[in-house]
């Protein structure tokens, strides 16, 4: 038997203080872990206890990375109160910068939350391409 699905699965986001057991898109999953492995260093460096915000700090400085288009996070650092957590392209750092006690304070089910978001608006930009291209290919039809 299939147990009936509530309302918060069908649509998630109709309750926003209620996040369900939202995860991080699997388009991001690998930046996630990424900065998961650097955020780690971190708080251990500055000897913060992990309980201290620890996976609410990794999901929020993903959410801060797709914002400002990260794909990989090859450094993090820690800069008067900002987590930076980049990448280069090049001779260019793109850099990420989320406030450290905002990102240990906001729930981690949040950031996923925000994570869906950022994902379905993604996907909708790669498939108005193809909509558009199709649409301009149709003909008028001979009937």
């Amino acid at each position: 038997q299939v147990a009936p699905t509530s309302p918060t699965q069908s649509r998630p986001f109709s309750n926003p203080d209620d996040y369900g057991s939202l995860e991080v898109p699997a388009r991001y999953a690998a930046l996630h872990g990424q900065v998961h492995e650097h955020i780690s260093r971190l708080y251990t460096e500055k000897g913060i206890a992990w309980s201290n915000g620890g996976d609410n700090t990794v999901a929020k400085c993903t959410t801060g990375c797709v914002e400002k288009n990260v794909t990989e996070a090859q450094f993090a650092s820690v800069e008067n109160g900002k987590i930076n957590i980049g990448q280069r392209d090049g001779v260019v750092w793109n850099v990420a910068s989320v406030d450290a006690v905002q990102a240990a304070r906001t729930p981690q089910q949040e950031s996923f939350a925000q994570l869906a978001a950022l994902d379905q608006q993604q996907s909708q930009k790669l498939e108005n391409p193809v909509q558009t291209q199709t649409q301009t290919h149709k003909g008028p039809s001979m009937g």
